[in-house]
């Protein structure tokens, strides 16, 4: 959440609709679409759920709007990278209370303070998953119990080998990633 973006968003909302009372989705998406971020996070909550129609409509979506497909690239291996620690934390057996319908409050107070404790601050690398703000922590171990250690060691072989084939390669972008969102 960016506040000067989102003020400045506001502003041009504003002068779109003028002295209209009622400001409707129709009118925001109009005024300001949607936001890029925004996109890419859809995108991978989406994977993350294995949501494959929804991920394919999110990622037409980037495509777009002209994301780079480095850029979404990049977002999908930070993502995968990230349900992988949390499946290596999970499978260490060195988290208690991890629970499947656990809410984030509980999880704020009962495994949060096991992971600070358990890892300290070797863990604490921002490019890590314990190295992020404890919702996504939260987030990634929710959703890991839907994947395998080798699928995501895969996912992330896959990924790597398409990066190599985005800079070496004429080869169509959206259609690697498309394809991986299905596979995935």
């Amino acid at each position: 959440f960016q506040l000067h973006a989102t003020a400045g968003e506001l502003d041009t909302l504003l002068t779109y609709v003028g002295d209209k009372a009622v400001v409707d989705e129709a009118d925001v998406e109009a005024a300001v679409g949607r936001s890029r971020e925004g996109t890419i996070f859809a995108l991978t909550a989406a994977l993350d759920e294995k949501k494959c129609r929804e991920a394919l409509f999110v990622l037409k979506d980037l495509f777009d709007q002209g994301v780079n497909p480095l850029v979404i690239l990049a977002m999908l291996v930070r993502e995968i990278r990230h349900l992988l620690h949390a499946r290596l934390l999970v499978d260490s057996g060195r988290l208690s209370g991890v629970e499947r319908d656990m809410d984030y409050g509980r999880f704020q107070r009962q495994v949060y303070p096991g992971i600070k404790s358990a890892l300290g601050e070797s863990g604490k690398k921002e490019d890590t998953l314990v190295g992020q703000h404890p919702y996504v922590i939260y987030q990634a171990l929710k959703n890991t119990r839907r994947f395998s250690k080798a699928e995501l060691i895969a996912a992330l072989e896959a990924l790597a080998e398409m990066d190599l084939t985005f800079k070496s390669t004429a080869r169509d972008p959206a259609t690697a990633l498309e394809r991986f969102v299905v596979g995935f």
